[in-house]
């Protein structure tokens, strides 16, 4: 299974007039409409598509929205930012961490949320932060596992603010099940919306991992094209009970006459004739009740 997606590698101009109107050009590759048109938002307006080829889409920007939210769903992938030498006392301090808090070393963007660090990197904590966009709508449930606490922050209107913490666990963990906590509960999920999560790791020594599980309930793919899916297995059990048919004829237009009698001739063969023995042999014709 191959997953495309578009690449974008420059924006111009990088400013342009509140009150819209402003024509900007987005280079890159990958630019396709053969399932859905191209969209452009810009603060979460639409901005007018004025042409597309393969590798530009020229717009014209909207006025500038009365509200500007914190933070926009843009590109594909996380933002992966990361603290050493930290050591909060609890993990949700880290929400509030941000460029000046101490041990800054940086943001980084991710296509995944499982990422493993070097086994040398000891004493930081990890945020992972951007947005879900549901592929169909259908109930989900998050997992998480990794090493050493870790949790899942999120979003059901996509605002920040409004995130509350839906899994975590506080020691090592392989898999998905080592605790009731590793799982949320079941949310139900709009195709297209955007909801936005936060990913929250802290690691004391040896190894760090963080892996973020997302189950759907209904979904197409099967074994053979990822191996994230589990094919369904059913079995079936069938039982019949027989009933005679029972036919109505019905003669229709049917004209009565005297009956005939119909006179057959039946002719018995024996070895007996050519012997000249057949005294010894009797035999008898019965039709119905009646014999001879």
């Amino acid at each position: 299974m191959f997953q495309t997606y578009a690449e974008i590698t420059m924006i111009s101009p990088s400013r342009g007039s509140i009150q819209g109107g402003t024509v900007l050009t987005i280079n890159g590759r990958f630019f396709d409409q053969t399932d859905f048109p191209v969209r452009v938002l810009i603060g979460g307006q639409a901005c007018d598509i004025l042409n597309v080829t393969e590798n530009s889409i020229c717009c014209k920007t909207p006025p500038k929205p009365e509200v500007l939210r914190t933070v926009y769903p843009g590109g594909r992938g996380l933002k992966l930012e990361v603290w050493n030498n930290s050591r909060p006392a609890r993990l949700e301090e880290i929400l509030e961490y941000n460029e000046e808090t101490p041990g800054y070393m940086g943001a980084s963007w991710v296509d995944s949320a499982s990422y493993l660090w070097p086994m040398e990197q000891d004493t930081f904590v990890a945020r992972f932060s951007g947005f879900l966009v549901a592929p169909d709508s259908d109930i989900y449930r998050f997992y998480i596992k990794g090493d050493d606490r870790y949790a899942i922050y999120f979003s059901q209107t996509g605002h920040p603010k409004d995130k509350v913490r839906i899994a975590y666990h506080s020691s090592n963990a392989n898999g998905y099940f080592s605790s009731p906590t590793q799982r949320s509960d079941d949310i139900h999920l709009q195709k297209g919306k955007e909801y936005y999560l936060e990913i929250l790791l802290q690691e004391y020594r040896l190894s760090a991992f963080i892996d973020v599980g997302l189950y759907q309930y209904k979904n197409v793919y099967t074994e053979q094209q990822t191996e994230d899916a589990v094919n369904e297995e059913q079995v079936i059990r069938s039982q019949s009970t027989i009933v005679q048919e029972v036919q109505v004829i019905t003669l229709e237009n049917w004209e009565t006459s005297s009956a005939t009698n119909e006179v057959q001739k039946i002719t018995v063969t024996s070895p007996c004739v050519e012997a000249n023995s057949c005294s010894h042999y009797k035999y008898r014709l019965i039709y119905n009740t009646e014999k001879t």
